[in-house]
């Protein structure tokens, strides 16, 4: 099944080449929620392609969009420069994750690509370090919030720095331990050094992870944003980031490496739901069935599982389509918490009606109250 949104033809036509036609009932809300997931930048960048939009309002929404997000993103990589000039002069070589290196990387202009943090992975042992002199350069350290203690967590408390206003999260894992993947090989950082090459971002040489290892890393990353925080904007950011990533890496990427790390991993689980999902939108072409493979490598996700999730991700993350009474964001975050574990896939699809009704993290989950609140809600008669 192919679907035709305005975001699955924005990815075709990006990485593909194919002119995009803008459908005259594009609305006001299309572009509100493009706008909000941060994809006004790239849709007005595809849009320039092909056909102008029928309201002009519309489309001059997205060109400022595209404006703003040019000045922001010269004004980011201007910051991680200084970031990046401030931690090499300790001797500290961090390696650039996420939107920073995939906009400077993958997107056909960086500013396509919006960004939030910036966010640098160190050794562990020089966060302080690396915390101290930035704090000298003016950066402060954010409180944390009731009950985070960001000496367990995969990154220190959130750097501001209020006059340049960037935030700098200084990463010492890239996923919650919690999420199994993050003790699978490569994402356990046992030989991370293999995994990272040298690039340039401006005057400075920098670090980042080879792509193999990106596409990985997001799908990991990914999967876990799907069962914790599925309103989470960000989701539909990463489909652009992984199709052009593969649309980057093309021929010259190492699949040997890929399968290697799949075979019979939750990681492996994570990358086939996300490739197999811009397969069926039909973006990832998929020649040499790289989909077929990765399945049959593990038990954690079958073909109904994949078909609950993929139909999810496509009515929410692509046709921004709207929750039911007994749909939210959240009881589809506990519908993905138990189909991505690592237990057979026939255990996880019986899981889901249980934790439906009786979320496994929520420790209020048998309170009489809370499920009286939780059905009342969904009566409608309380919002």
């Amino acid at each position: 099944m192919q679907s035709n949104s305005h975001i699955s033809e924005a990815l075709k036509s990006l990485t593909t080449g194919s002119q995009f036609s803008a459908d005259i009932s594009v609305t006001a809300q299309d572009i509100d929620d493009l706008i909000r997931s941060g994809l006004g930048p790239v849709f007005y960048h595809v849009l320039n392609g092909g056909e102008r939009l029928a309201d002009i309002d519309n489309e001059m929404r997205l060109k400022a969009s595209d404006i703003t997000s040019r000045v922001l993103s010269a004004e980011q990589f201007r910051n991680i420069e200084a970031v990046m000039g401030l931690l090499q002069s300790i001797d500290v070589e961090p390696i650039l994750l996420k939107g920073t290196s995939f906009a400077a990387r993958y997107y056909p202009e960086p500013h396509l690509r919006i960004m939030g943090d910036v966010d640098l992975l160190l050794p562990a042992h020089r966060i302080d370090e690396a915390q101290d002199v930035l704090v000298r350069d003016g950066f402060k350290k954010s409180k944390p919030a009731l009950g985070m203690d960001y000496e367990a967590h995969i990154h220190s408390a959130p750097l501001f720095h209020p006059d340049r206003n960037v935030w700098v999260e200084l990463h010492r894992r890239l996923i919650p331990d919690s999420f199994p993947p993050s003790q699978e090989s490569p994402l356990n950082l046992t030989s991370v050094d293999d995994e990272v090459i040298a690039t340039s971002l401006g005057e400075l040489d920098v670090r980042c992870f080879r792509t193999e290892f990106e596409l990985v890393y997001l799908a990991a990353g990914w999967c876990f944003d799907l069962k914790n925080g599925f309103g989470n904007p960000g989701l539909q950011r990463s489909l652009f980031d992984c199709a052009l990533a593969l649309k980057t890496g093309g021929d010259e990427l190492n699949w040997d490496d890929i399968i290697k790390w799949s075979n019979k991993t939750l990681l492996g689980a994570s990358l086939y739901v996300l490739l197999s999902f811009l397969k069926r939108i039909g973006v990832f072409a998929d020649s040499e069935n790289r989909c077929e493979i990765l399945g049959k490598q593990q038990d954690y996700v079958n073909a109904l599982s994949l078909r609950l999730m993929h139909g999810r991700i496509e009515k929410h993350l692509v046709h921004f389509g709207g929750y039911g009474r007994l749909t939210s964001p959240s009881t589809t975050s506990n519908m993905f918490d138990v189909l991505i574990r690592k237990h057979a896939a026939w255990r996880n699809l019986a899981a889901v009606p249980g934790n439906i009704l009786f979320p496994r993290r929520e420790p209020q989950r048998f309170d009489r109250n809370y499920q009286i609140g939780r059905l009342q809600r969904v009566l409608g008669r309380r919002q």
